[in-house]
């Protein structure tokens, strides 16, 4: 049968049945008469389309013309039922026969993007690069972010060694496709080349994402990486780079230890010594950093530069934890800081406390008592904010001390945060000794009347998420408390409501307000199905899918649950999941001529599409509202 075949059957006796919002309609309405136009209609395509195929088959490209333009009335109607004879075309690089009719079907305004495409493949085997350039910005007009056009706009620009052009088409790939392994590569190639440090560190790390498994990526950034000073989240690619080429980790990581300040040099040299323990070569450089930071934290001790030893010793402390004299200088440094914050404390010289504790926690960050008193002064001088991020560090540096998870809480609630400083408080009660336990219970108890007023407050006031972040707190203190129960119980209705009225009136804001329900409401099937059609109306199909997935999990008898999910997978080009759902569809309600549209659609996809094919996730979707599907009339005559 040719490439025509496999579609030829699936359209012979279609009638057409009006969807809206994704959703089949009840029927045609005209009964006989809308079958037999349609069912003609298909008939005189698949015949011309034939004589097409036989022009073609036996090289006559003006028999080829004429079949099209004789074709042209019925193609207008379904102008995809074309691609398959343009594709078997290309795959055979028939590019005179393949040349003819694609002029032809532009004469005929055919598939204006998809010729552009084929077009552009016939003048780039050919080497003609200016026109395909030109073709690739033709088929960006038409469809503004096409990969494959994007993809061959680089290549020219690689090809004829212009980094102008191949950048301008490699970094917008890269925006575009948020899976397309080549073009940030790409992009951190010619940036590196161009020693554009920055950019090539950017477009590196986001080829590391891409292909984590991949060298290249991992090596472009760690070079850029070193040329501007090695940001955050650099040491994290160094240890992948270890894994790959442990040669090149080491020199890297020998020139880092040399240029990075100490403390900097350290944490890189900790997190290494962690993921690669009893790797000599790290162990090499971590001990020969070890002693030029202790010689250097001595003499700048030496030089009363307390902070700048403070730092070297810090560092020595952090690739040696076993080793004691690091520390033992730290408290050395500490000493006199402490006992000026302690007298200045007992004197109740709280802005003094404050200066010398602070002081403190400046040379060793880890000195709890430091962190502790600035908290106690900071609070008893009404620096709430101040008090809290003191006592956090407490709690940090000893999580079992239950004393700092209750002033924690107590700060917490002094600054309105009753939900985080519920949390403190049960913390400390799961620690504390008898005294610390009930003053904590003491604490808890009075949060329940202050949440509820809370709570109701924001109901009255019509904010939903205050009123149900207060409920919820004060139902963890008390499960029993029905008229929390019941104000949530409210709460849901009223913003399931808010959803409706938004949703029929086609407000911009509905899939926060669908996601912010289910949050509080998990499955709620109403809500999934209005945020499923909503993120299908906006082409999100990778957000829709794990939504319809959930609503055929609690439905799994609603044969438009699995289409929806069918649709979204021929968008994602997943083959196995969208056919598997293709045919549960067909399967629930044998009337879904679309689904055995996507049936077929998938069983004639490879597994992987192979490079430059047309596939439909490549071309503009059909918007869900308004497109209209076909029902065979072997399944609109099939019983139940």
């Amino acid at each position: 049968m040719g490439p025509l075949g496999a579609n030829a059957a699936a359209r012979s006796g279609s009638l057409t049945v009006g969807l809206c919002s994704g959703f089949v309609g009840s029927g045609c309405g005209v009964g006989g008469a809308c079958f037999g136009a349609g069912y003609g209609s298909i008939m005189s395509i698949d015949s011309s389309l034939q004589r097409l195929q036989k022009a073609l088959d036996d090289g006559h490209s003006e028999k080829a013309v004429s079949a099209l333009a004789a074709a042209a009335t019925d193609l207008s109607k379904e102008p995809r039922a074309l691609l398959p004879i343009l594709e078997g075309l290309d795959r055979q690089k028939k590019d005179e026969l393949l040349a003819t009719v694609v002029a032809k079907a532009q004469e005929l305004n055919l598939l204006p993007l998809e010729t552009a495409i084929f077009e552009l493949r016939m003048k780039f085997r050919a080497g003609q690069h200016r026109d395909a350039l030109r073709l690739v910005d033709k088929a960006l007009a038409l469809s503004n972010d096409h990969v494959e056009a994007l993809r061959t706009g680089g290549r020219i620009g690689n090809l004829t060694r212009d980094e102008g052009i191949a950048l301008r088409y490699w970094e917008r790939l890269a925006r575009t496709s948020l899976v397309e392994p080549e073009a940030s590569l790409q992009a951190a190639r010619i940036h590196l080349r161009r020693q554009q440090y920055t950019q090539a560190l950017n477009w590196a790390q986001m080829a590391v994402d891409r292909r984590p498994d991949s060298l290249e990526p991992v090596q472009i950034a760690v070079t850029a990486g070193i040329e501007v000073g090695w940001p955050d989240g650099c040491d994290a690619i160094l240890a992948a780079l270890f894994k790959m080429d442990r040669a090149s980790g080491l020199k890297a990581l020998g020139r880092l230890a040399q240029e990075l300040d100490a403390e900097r040099a350290s944490r890189l040299l900790s997190l290494l010594q962690e993921q690669f323990a009893g790797d000599q070569g790290i162990g090499e450089i971590a001990s020969k950093s070890f002693s030029e930071w202790v010689v250097n934290a001595l003499e700048q001790e030496l030089a009363s530069r307390e902070l700048e030893a403070a730092a070297s010793y810090r560092a020595a402390r952090k690739v040696q934890p076993a080793n004691s004299n690091p520390q033992r200088a730290l408290d050395r440094l500490c000493a006199p800081s402490l006992l000026a914050m302690r007298e200045a404390f007992n004197s109740r010289d709280f802005a003094g406390a404050v200066e010398h504790g602070e002081m403190a926690a400046r040379i060793n960050p880890e000195c709890f008592e430091a962190w502790q008193t600035v908290g106690r002064a900071q609070f008893t001088r009404g620096n709430v904010s101040e008090a809290g991020e003191a006592f956090r560090r407490c709690t940090e540096l000893d999580p079992k001390d239950a004393h700092s998870w209750l002033t924690f809480g107590l700060v917490l609630n002094q600054g309105g945060d009753r939900r985080a400083a519920l949390r403190a408080f049960q913390t400390a009660r799961g620690l504390a000794d008898n005294d610390v336990k009930r003053e904590a219970e003491a604490s808890i108890a009075a949060l329940h009347p202050v949440l509820v007023r809370e709570a109701q407050q924001g109901a009255t006031d019509g904010n939903i998420e205050q009123a149900w972040q207060a409920s919820e707190a004060a139902l963890a203190i008390r499960r029993d408390d029905g008229g929390m129960t019941q104000l949530r119980r409210n709460l849901l209705r009223q913003q399931q409501a808010q959803i409706r009225e938004t949703w029929n009136s086609g407000g911009d804001n509905i899939v926060g307000l669908c996601r912010s329900y289910l949050e509080k409401a998990p499955g709620d099937l109403y809500v999934s199905t209005v945020l499923g059609r909503t993120l299908m109306r906006q082409r999100a199909y990778g957000e829709a899918l794990p939504v319809w997935e959930s609503v055929c999990k609690q439905s799994p008898q609603d044969a438009h649950g699995f289409l929806q999910i069918a649709r979204c997978c021929r968008s994602l080009k997943l083959k196995e999941k969208g056919l598997a759902a293709a045919d549960t569809a067909l399967r629930l309600d044998r009337n879904l001529g679309e689904a055995v549209e996507l049936a077929d659609f998938f069983k004639g996809q490879s597994a992987s599409p192979a490079e430059g094919s047309i596939t439909t996730g490549q071309l503009p979707p059909q918007p869900v509202e308004v497109r209209e599907i076909r029902t065979t009339a072997q399944n609109r005559r099939a019983p139940g």
